[in-house]
């Protein structure tokens, strides 16, 4: 039962600074779905957000999952 304990540890400090980065990919994204609503595109105010943040999600798990070096170069 301990290395469930080793595994997932909490590091307040990081998961402060992977909310804000989730918070800035919402932000940056948020322009540009303004621009398409208005232009009465189908994907708009909705979508790019939510494509935004969940984008920038699966990057913060890849980037910490413990031995995952060779994908990490990989993908970027």
């Amino acid at each position: 039962m301990e290395f469930l304990f080793e595994a997932f540890t909490f590091d307040r400090k990081q998961t402060v600074i992977d909310f804000l980065r989730v918070a800035i990919a919402f932000a940056l994204a948020v322009p540009i779905g303004w621009e398409r609503h208005k232009s009465e595109r189908n994907l708009g105010l909705r979508t790019f957000p939510i494509v935004a943040m969940a984008t920038c999600g699966f990057m913060l798990i890849a980037k910490n999952v413990p031995g995952a070096n060779a994908a990490k170069h990989r993908v970027a």
